[in-house]
């Protein structure tokens, strides 16, 4: 599982605003810190009724050049934090179990990317890359990677890339370029078959939090 350390304290449950009393209450999904949300070794397995978000993932490229999702353990919470820390993710590149798996990256080690800012449902991402950039042929998978992966989080729908400043044309799977924003649908067709972009508003599991023994 790709990891990622985002705080210096992990948040503990009684700080996510769950009683005392094992009552089941309802969360504000922006107020979970997400590694409760997903799988962990050592952590809770599932979330209170009523939280409507799911973990975010981050989409890497398989043998097939398809992008396939992998979950992430992040300890930050709310909106902009985790999507910074899942670019963190993106950019490092898969880890030794991924690559184990024959994933890896079509977005290659001299790309930066680095949240601007979410307005509304659209994040906006600075993009820097050298020469040795992704190539044409492997753009739409690289900016696939970026997209699928930031609107995993719940409350962004839509990614914007900015390179010096200014609006970066996105190119879709087909070839085409585009000025506008971009969604997980415009990059769907390069989903591994048997998977989908995963859904922010899933009902969350509805057993209350336990933790993993």
């Amino acid at each position: 599982m790709l990891v990622v350390a985002a705080c210096a304290a992990v948040l503990a449950v009684s700080g996510c605003g769950l009683p005392r009393n094992g009552a089941t209450v309802t969360v504000n999904g922006d107020e979970v810190p997400y590694r409760l949300l997903g799988p962990s070794g050592d952590g809770p397995t599932s979330v209170p009724t009523g939280t409507a978000v799911t973990a975010p993932r981050v989409f890497l490229v398989d043998a097939d050049s398809q992008l396939v999702p992998q979950p992430v353990q992040l300890d930050a919470a709310g909106l902009t934090p985790v999507v910074a820390d899942l670019l963190t993710v993106l950019t490092t590149g898969p880890d030794e179990q991924a690559r184990a798996l024959g994933l890896s990256s079509a977005l290659g080690p001299d790309v930066i990317l680095r949240l601007i800012d979410v307005e509304g449902d659209t994040a906006r991402i600075a993009v820097e890359a050298t020469a040795n950039g992704p190539s044409a042929d492997r753009l739409p998978l690289a900016i696939g990677q970026v997209v699928l992966t930031v609107t995993s989080v719940a409350g962004v729908d839509r990614v914007r890339l900015i390179q010096n400043g200014k609006p970066l044309e996105a190119t879709l799977p087909g070839g085409e370029q585009t000025p506008d924003p971009v969604d997980a649908e415009d990059y769907a067709s390069l989903l591994v078959a048997g998977s989908r972009h995963p859904s922010k508003a899933e009902p969350a599991p509805t057993s209350s939090a336990t933790p993993t023994p």
